[in-house]
């Protein structure tokens, strides 16, 4: 897959901005790293993998981000890679687990250069038999969470069975990404009322900013859960008028 560049500057939210600054300023780099493990079906070939997570980085703009600190804080959403980044490692099945636990830590310490993505790293692990296969993933924390597992496990399923429309996702998700991004700057309302954020990228940081900042202006605490069940304006506002807390 070759997609010409297109290289857009966006600003960071205050979430990502504080993250930005740990990762700059702590000893651990790779401290705020997200860790996950696929069971794969077996039979599937490493390319078919390597293509389904290809699609997958298509998709989810947000794995595509290149952050930077100058002149000021910002980030930039990369072209598709033509092939993502997948290393391959064979193991017999008598030293499958070893080889698992070897290479989830090599992984889990892995320092990322923010400004150089995509931000995610993966092992396809299996058998000499091919009795068992599981891909193994690190990303940052900047751009990934346990909450983006979600519908990154959704894409790759999709992108395996070949009915991820990567076109039509790409476009809608870039979009939103921008929108989500360009939104958190003041003066910007044009979010539209039914948008999941989550299915379009946000981060767990701005979930929680926006619990913290719905308290504060209206006096209604929403549990964070609940707002990951249903992260749209218009279920917003129903809980704070709910609660009486709406003007």
């Amino acid at each position: 897959m070759t997609v010409a560049p297109q290289p857009a500057t966006l600003p960071l939210t205050a979430g990502r901005q504080g993250l930005l600054v740990v990762h700059r300023t702590v000893e651990v780099p790779h401290l705020h790293n997200v860790v996950a493990e696929l069971e794969l079906d077996p039979s599937l070939a490493p390319e078919e993998v390597r293509t389904a997570l290809t699609a997958v980085l298509a998709v989810q703009p947000a794995l595509r981000l290149a952050v930077h600190e100058r002149p000021t804080p910002h980030a930039v959403l990369g072209a598709v890679p033509d092939e993502a980044p997948l290393r391959v490692v064979a193991a017999d099945a008598g030293h499958f687990e070893t080889r698992r636990a070897r290479l989830l830590s090599e992984l889990g310490t892995a320092a990322f250069d923010v400004e150089q993505p995509p931000l995610l790293r993966a092992v396809l692990l299996h058998t000499d038999d091919h009795t068992r296969s599981t891909l193994l993933l690190v990303v940052h924390h900047l751009v990934f969470d346990g909450f983006s597992l979600r519908q990154f496990v959704r894409d790759l399923t999709s992108a395996v069975h070949r009915d991820l429309d990567v076109d039509r996702l790409r476009a809608a998700r870039e979009q939103a990404l921008h929108q989500e991004l360009w939104g958190q700057l003041p003066g910007r309302a044009d979010i539209p009322l039914d948008r999941s954020l989550l299915d379009h990228g946000a981060h767990s940081l701005n979930v929680m900013t926006a619990c913290a900042a719905i308290e504060e202006e209206h006096g209604v605490r929403i549990p964070i859960l609940d707002l990951f069940r249903d992260p749209t304006i218009r279920a917003q506002a129903a809980w704070i008028n709910e609660a009486g807390g709406g003007a």
